[in-house]
């Protein structure tokens, strides 16, 4: 094309090309890099938070196994809880009077089972007293059995409401009457 005099410059476009092979190497490399960052960044932080999480909980883990070998003969928690940081001294203090409330509660209720097997042996022998001595006799035993019916019915109330009788009740003058 011939200038003409006066004329203005036609605007000249330029497109550069370029081959992006040596780019995409380039993020694929960065890419790697940050993911091997974060990764050690991850390891590098959580070790030493493992750790300290560990050293920190050295003193629950301490009272737990304290706990599981108390018994009911042993004495008390046997981790002091002055020692034991701030934290968990209430812990421990609570778990102590749990622990000292729970062995009286156990004394009592053996102290219970002890006062009631003392009082159900205590009927059941005099019962057995008895028997045996009318088992042996003749028209005595019948008294005595009479007396250990008396027995029964004195020992277990609300099994004479409950007791039919196939014939009418006699009266105990009668009874003894018929006896001789």
């Amino acid at each position: 094309m011939l200038a003409h005099a006066g004329a203005l410059p036609l605007p000249v476009q330029v497109t550069v090309y370029q081959v992006a092979a040596s780019r995409m190497a380039l993020l694929r490399a960065y890419r790697w890099k940050l993911v091997m960052a974060t990764c050690f960044g991850v390891l590098a932080a959580g070790m030493p938070g493992y750790a300290a999480l560990r050293a920190g909980m050295a003193p629950l883990h301490r009272i737990a196994a304290a706990t599981r070998a108390v018994t009911f003969s042993s004495g008390a928690l046997p981790v002091d809880p002055s020692l034991l940081p701030a934290e968990l001294h209430e812990v421990a203090l609570a778990l102590q009077h749990m622990i000292e409330r729970l062995r009286e509660r156990y004394e009592r209720l053996s102290q219970f089972s002890a006062d009631l097997a003392h009082d159900c042996r205590t009927p059941i022998n005099n019962l057995r007293g008895q028997t045996l001595p009318a088992m042996s006799c003749g028209r005595i035993a019948s008294l005595q059995m009479l007396a250990i019916a008396v027995l029964l019915l004195r020992f277990a109330p609300g099994a004479a409401s409950r007791m039919t009788c196939p014939s009418p009740p006699i009266s105990m003058i009668q009874r003894t009457r018929f006896l001789d």
